[in-house]
């Protein structure tokens, strides 16, 4: 600070002594005035004060990056001539707390032309390092480095998707679509783009299932869950068969499931014989009926037969046609036999009386009776009495046999007319045997029975059997050695003497 030189001499000379005084009014107007020097460099400002006297004020321009609080910088000149600072020049500052793109933090305070380093948020990056704001000469945050938000890459193949993706950045989604027999729950699938820059499934596209539990046509068998395009193999149920193979279903890319190879039902063979039956079968299939006619002399109970197909394609019996049966119990001409029961077609053999062929047969008929296929027939040891009706004298026999309801045969013998009791149909005198007896009832279509009297070598034919001679009124089968009586069924059957 510079001192006025004639201000320091008169300070020395009033201490010496050597100094009149004065007046005051000598003392102002010899007493020059203050002044703070030129030339003296301002802080913080590019302008150097100019002299300004005691009380006066200098007003400057701060540097840039400086300032006053929104006015010029000022000092003043004081009582000294030193300069007193009324407005400094500070430094400009960037404000604090101010909120910082895509980061989480806020400004800290700072002076100009200073930077302030900060993290970004989550998802967002500096190519690896922190973000950068600087202070610039306006005191206003300018970005340096910023915080910008990761990109997930475009190009990416996405499972079970034809699309690739596009880019997007930090938390953007990309939506496309899904292959054939894909699906994600109804809508088009999702990937988001991570903090890491990394697609994150949000929607994947999962293979479409076939639904487990579906009831599957003649199976026991229910579904079971499966993707698209795979096979589901099954048993059938018993009786359903598709040629010795499991059944299959596949699922379809709807996930629906198709039918491939399915359970068929058993099928029974047409063609087949049926026991006591005329007819053959039809086709049937498992489970189901064939109903049929009976052979006749076979019966079930007057229903028709039936046959069931059964699981492996065989005929199973429901009602049989069972053969009719003749009945047991029942009396035997010329026996002391009964029948035993038979079925349809078979014989029953039965001893005669004393007297008679010594065994009979029966047949059993379709209708459940008993014929007589031998019957007991007398070979020896018995006659016929009371075959002569009449004598007449007349010798038109045939006229007279005619006239007479009682006469089966009329005969002239000695210009005379015998005739003869029904079912006598012919008499033969002069037969030397009994084998010619039966040569004359083989040789007549009508005779059933012939009658040879041994002495009398005679021989009677009948059209009728023994059962009815013996049954016909005025006729007598009786005991006795000189005669026999045999139907023609029994011829075979007799042991000549």
């Amino acid at each position: 600070m510079m001192i006025n030189a004639n201000l320091m001499l008169m300070v020395v000379f009033l201490w010496a002594g050597t100094l009149p005084v004065a007046s005051p009014f000598m003392l102002k107007r010899q007493t020059p005035a203050v002044e703070c020097p030129q030339g003296v460099n301002i802080t913080n400002s590019d302008v150097v004060t100019e002299s300004r006297k005691f009380n006066e004020d200098f007003r400057f321009n701060c540097s840039v990056g400086f300032t006053q609080n929104g006015g010029r910088g000022c000092l003043r000149c004081d009582e000294n001539g030193t300069w007193i600072e009324l407005k400094a020049c500070q430094a400009l500052e960037c404000p604090q707390g101010e909120i910082i793109t895509n980061s989480d933090v806020v400004t800290e305070s700072s002076p100009i032309n200073e930077d302030f380093r900060f993290d970004c948020s989550v998802g967002f990056t500096q190519n690896g390092e922190t973000g950068m704001l600087r202070c610039d000469e306006n005191g206003t945050w300018i970005e340096q480095k910023a915080c910008q938000a990761v990109v997930c890459p475009q190009g990416v193949n996405i499972t079970n998707s034809d699309d690739v993706t596009e880019s997007r950045t930090f938390n953007e989604d990309f939506r496309f679509d899904c292959l054939v027999g894909f699906t994600q729950n109804g809508g088009r699938g999702c990937l988001r783009c991570d903090e890491n820059g990394t697609w994150i499934e949000l929607k994947a596209c999962q293979a479409l299932e076939c639904p487990q539990g579906e009831i599957i046509t003649n199976s026991d068998v229910v579904t079971e869950s499966s993707p698209i395009n795979e096979d589901f193999s099954f048993d059938c149920s018993v009786g359903f068969t598709q040629n010795g193979e499991t059944g299959m279903l596949r699922c379809d890319e709807n996930g629906t499931w198709i039918e491939q190879k399915a359970c068929q039902a058993v099928e029974c063979p047409q063609g087949d014989i049926i026991t006591n039956s005329d007819v053959v079968t039809e086709s049937r299939k498992f489970n189901e009926d064939f109903r049929f006619d009976c052979s006749v002399g076979f019966t079930q109970n007057g229903v028709t037969g039936s046959l069931r197909c059964d699981e492996n394609g065989t005929w199973i019996e429901q009602k049989a046609c069972q053969a009719v049966e003749c009945p047991q119990g029942e009396n035997i001409t010329l026996s002391d036999d009964v029948t035993e029961s038979s079925t349809v077609g078979g014989l029953f053999k039965f001893r005669c009386l004393a007297g008679f062929v010594e065994t009979g047969t029966l047949g059993c008929e379709e209708n459940g009776t008993w014929t007589e296929q031998k019957a007991c027939q007398v070979v020896l040891n018995v006659v016929v009495k009371g075959n002569k009706l009449k004598e007449l004298s007349g010798t038109n026999c045939t006229k007279e046999c005619a006239e007479e309801p009682m006469c089966g045969y009329g005969q002239t013998i000695d210009c005379g007319c015998k005739l003869y009791r029904k079912p006598v149909i012919y008499f033969y005198k002069h037969i030397p045997n009994l084998p010619k007896c039966i040569q004359k009832c083989n040789e007549e279509p009508r005779c059933l029975t012939m009658h040879y009297i041994y002495p009398l070598k005679v021989c009677f034919l009948y059209n009728t059997d023994l059962t009815t001679i013996n049954n016909t009124d005025g006729l007598e089968v009786v005991n006795d050695k000189s005669g026999a009586v045999i139907e023609k069924s029994g011829f075979d059957f007799v042991n000549t003497p």
